[in-house]
């Protein structure tokens, strides 16, 4: 906790209050908060103009403690994605939050935003959610920040029922129901989670968020690859060209329309805070297709990119861990350059900085690039076993990806294959996620 921060009753003149006379100020402050709510998807430009026009709103009145705790939360996500390394700007938006309103309920909620995205502090985070709680028990969004908070500590049980009370207090927030999704999705429980982002959508049709993710959900959680191509071509204006492209160029790997999904990513703008997607599915998609060249060109973009990323981050910090990632990029890139070794040794190092006990939701997520390194490098062993210990917790491995995507070819005349499909299968009725 921030010296001399402590938890009292607001007063009800604190409630009525305006949180700035300046009506510059406060048109920007709503703005900044549109865009940071729309954070998520594919690339990080509304993260970066919710920065923006947060920064202008706090110019444009300095005594603004809501919008400087706004810029502390949208400064903190920069963070935690990887974008930027240094925390002095999120600190000092925090410090001027805490100085001005030092118990307001925004104050309070960007200092635990701080803990999680700035310094994957998940204990203390949880803890100052918590302590907010008791002051505001009613409150959806303090339930929906602390249920990401546990799921990150693996309490996955805990989280579904924070979500669930957030929803009931305020079942129209679209921040709420996205946060109840992601969790129902880790759970494998695919139609409740399409139902949320329906939810969303009903709200606002244009949620870039939500149509992302029910384009993934219908796709490797249902694996209805017919319906999930439909909606992400009616999703194309939404998503954005460079958004929509490597959706679409996903939906084509299913498909195994490799020449398809090469035509929709080239000549696209590469995302810059995402940049070793686009050359990891067209180094992908030029293998499968039979393209080997180019394979091999587009692998070694692939590697250049991951090796920045890594190399960046090995510089500041990195407080999710993302270079594992970044690793299990480049393990992919040697594979596919024929250099198995060197691919299985990025994958092995990928698991070591970012085993599952450290983070419940980001480590899953790396480990399925981990369990596709190996494939490509031709390590059976090591893939089976990253594979078999995702399909014991909740994780975004799901029956009808291993079913489905093509990585997983090289499984199939395996004997340990159809026990594993069968794990799956029964994580995804028992309703948690696990057996």
């Amino acid at each position: 906790m921030i010296p001399g921060w402590k938890l009292g009753r607001q007063r009800p003149a604190d409630l009525a209050r305006a949180p700035t006379e300046n009506l510059e100020a406060l048109d920007l402050y709503y703005q900044g908060l549109e865009y940071y709510r729309n954070r998520s998807g594919y690339g990080f430009e509304s993260a970066r103009r919710a920065e923006s026009t947060l920064t202008a709103a706090v110019e444009a009145d300095p005594q603004f403690a809501a919008a400087w705790a706004a810029l502390a939360e949208a400064r903190a996500w920069q963070l935690r994605n990887g974008v930027e390394t240094d925390t002095t700007g999120a600190r000092e938006a925090l410090d001027r939050a805490a100085a001005l309103a030092p118990e307001a309920r925004e104050t309070i909620v960007a200092e635990g935003v701080y803990l999680y995205y700035a310094q994957a502090d998940f204990g203390a985070a949880d803890d100052r959610f918590r302590e907010a709680l008791s002051r505001w028990p009613d409150d959806a969004e303090l339930l929906g920040l602390r249920s990401l908070v546990v799921r990150r500590l693996g309490r996955w049980e805990e989280a579904l029922e924070l979500g669930e009370s957030a929803r009931a207090i305020d079942p129209r927030n679209p921040d709420v129901l996205s946060y109840l999704g992601e969790t129902l999705g880790n759970l494998r429980r695919y139609e409740e989670e399409e139902r949320i982002w329906d939810q969303v959508l009903a709200l606002n049709p244009r949620d870039g968020t939500a149509r992302f993710w029910k384009t993934f959900v219908v796709l490797e959680g249902r694996g209805d690859v017919a319906r999930a191509r439909r909606f992400v071509d009616a999703s194309a204006d939404v998503l954005g060209p460079a958004s929509y492209a490597r959706t679409a160029a996903v939906v084509s790997i299913y498909e195994r329309d490799y020449e398809g999904g090469i035509a929709a990513l080239e000549g696209k703008p590469v995302e810059p805070d995402s940049p070793t997607d686009a050359p990891a599915y067209l180094a992908l998609l030029s293998h499968w297709a039979g393209r080997e060249a180019e394979a091999r060109v587009w692998a070694d973009s692939l590697q250049r990119a991951a090796d920045r990323e890594i190399n960046e981050l090995e510089a500041g910090l990195d407080p999710f861990v993302q270079r594992a990632e970044d690793y299990a990029f480049r393990g992919i890139a040697h594979a596919l350059s024929g250099r198995p070794a060197e691919a299985v040794r990025d994958a092995r190092h990928a698991m070591e900085i970012l085993p599952i006990s450290r983070d419940a939701v980001d480590a899953p997520r790396a480990h399925v690039q981990i369990a596709a390194a190996f494939l490509l490098a031709g390590d059976r062993e090591n893939a089976f076993r990253v594979l078999d210990a995702l399909a014991s917790v909740p994780s975004p491995l799901s029956a009808a990806s291993l079913r489905l995507n093509p990585v997983y070819d090289s499984l199939r005349d395996d004997s340990r294959y159809p026990e594993l499909l069968k794990k799956l299968e029964a994580a995804e009725r028992s309703g948690t996620g696990t057996l």
